[in-house]
């Protein structure tokens, strides 16, 4: 080097594997390619490098329990760490350059030997389903009827993220969404459900019209003393418009009422059969008949044996429905024996007789003013399904129950008006003809037969006041 002559910038050095850092002196002073110095005397330069190091890093790619990166050095090999990622519902597959899985693979435990950086993502294959079942195989329906299909999935920790597609094979005879069949019409079909990965099962499904048969019954308990069927009903029926349910009560009176004018309660048709007081264990025989007059079904049941039923099983019904049926029985038990029917039948199930706390004395009738032309003579209480009165006047008038006028008729000298279907038989009523007034109810009749001497009358009137008390007051 000549003295005061620039020669620029210093060479940088290469050396395969390593990088250049920086050229040093003897003394140990640093000196940068890029430095600028001078120099008098003759000067030894070391270049200095540092060994290539290469990153491999771990792309979990969803998942979890990812391996630490690692270091690999130049010309050294280095193996890929052995643990093994984890993913829900997933199994780990392998270690891929692309995200997708198309780049060059790379396993657990496999030596490196690349003098490069490695960025690997975790490539997973979702667990496949081992089996998917149906809790039945075959179902039998009747047209409008629901059920739902269970799935059983095995192994139970893929049943939360499974997607099912269910499938029928017939819409038009079966309708499902998501489990739940609707039979539609008469006929066999098959309800498919499939997995996602290709699992499926199968069920046959058999459809019936339905028929005309009873479901079940119930206890009248609205203070009325009867029995309603639950009844099932086709097509066939509900669009004959003679169709018509017929009951024979235990005392042979017949009552028909028309299909299209019963009562409906979701799916059913009700259908309710009254009976007095004294035929409570007595036979009802309900029978549907079409509009060719073809019975269809016949039915036996009794007031008796659903009362009966619902005692029993108290813990199934409210506390007041079990005390009304109670009273209920306890009041046809007395009326069997007060008119000596059928005391052999009487219903066990009743309550003990309690003297009665009431106050008679607002219930007794009176009346003023009568005049001669009509007069009132008497009643007689009828004990029907509902009870009724049958009011007698000698003479005749217009007569006004409560504002009213009311229609009468005649048996022999008398003149009779018919307070029928009474609810609650405590009751007054107020009856009016001209300057004549009457006020008078069944507790009027009942107050006068507990005070009477006889026995079985005196039990009757209690069992009808406390069956009546149930019904308001309990």
């Amino acid at each position: 080097m000549l003295d005061g002559k620039e020669y620029g910038q210093l060479p940088i050095p290469i050396k395969e594997g390593c990088t250049f850092l920086y050229w040093q002196t003897t003394q140990g002073e640093t000196i940068q390619p890029n430095s600028i110095f001078y120099q008098k005397e003759d000067i030894v330069l070391t270049a200095k490098f540092i060994i290539e190091t290469y990153s491999i890093v771990y792309d979990g790619n969803g998942g979890y329990n990812i391996p630490v990166n690692q270091e690999k050095v130049y010309n050294q090999d280095i193996v890929l760490s052995s643990n093994i990622p984890e993913r829900y519902l997933y199994t780990f597959v392998e270690w891929n350059e692309e995200m997708d899985g198309t780049g060059r693979s790379y396993h657990p435990g496999q030596a490196y030997t690349l003098n490069s950086s490695l960025y690997l993502y975790a490539i997973w294959q979702r667990k496949e389903i081992d089996s998917i079942t149906l809790n039945t195989q075959q179902v039998h329906l009747f047209v409008g009827d629901e059920t739902q299909l269970e799935v059983q999935i095995l192994p139970w920790k893929m049943v939360e993220h499974t997607i099912l597609e269910w499938k029928s094979e017939n819409e038009n005879i079966i309708s499902v969404d998501d489990g739940k069949i609707k039979a539609l019409k008469e006929g066999e079909t098959q309800v498919y459900v499939a997995s996602h990965d290709g699992k499926q099962a199968t069920c046959k499904v058999i459809v019936q019209d339905i028929p005309s048969r009873l479901e079940g019954y119930s206890l009248s308990l609205s203070g009325n003393i009867g029995v309603n069927f639950y009844m099932r009903l086709n097509e066939e029926i509900t669009e004959d418009e003679n169709a018509y349910m017929e009951f024979i009560s235990p005392d042979g009176k017949i009552q028909k009422e028309n299909v299209n004018q019963a009562k409906q309660d979701g799916i059913y048709h009700v259908f309710t059969c009254e009976v007095s007081a004294k035929d409570m264990t007595g036979d009802i025989q309900a029978k549907l008949i079409n509009g060719k007059g073809e019975g269809i079904k016949e039915y036996h049941y009794s007031v008796e044996e659903y009362a009966k039923y619902l005692i029993e099983h108290v813990p199934t019904y409210e506390e007041h429905s079990i005390e009304i049926a109670k009273a209920m029985m306890t009041y046809g038990k007395y009326t069997q024996e007060y008119f000596g029917y059928k005391i052999d039948q009487v219903p066990k199930e009743t309550n003990t007789l309690e003297d009665l706390d009431l106050s008679w004395a607002k219930y007794q009738y009176y009346t003023y003013g009568q005049e001669p032309s009509i007069e009132f003579v008497g009643a007689r209480l009828l004990l029907t399904s509902r009870p009724s009165l049958k009011l007698y006047f000698l003479g005749e008038g217009t007569i006004r129950i409560n504002n009213e006028v009311v229609s009468t008729e005649k048996e022999g000298n008398y003149t009779i008006v018919k307070i029928s279907n009474i609810t609650n038989m405590s009751e007054m009523f107020n009856i009016h003809s001209d300057s004549l007034y009457l006020q008078y109810g069944i507790y009027s009749y009942v107050g006068q037969a507990i005070h009477s001497d006889n026995e079985s009358l005196i039990r009757l009137g209690k069992s009808l006041v406390a069956y009546n008390k149930s019904l308001f007051y309990v």
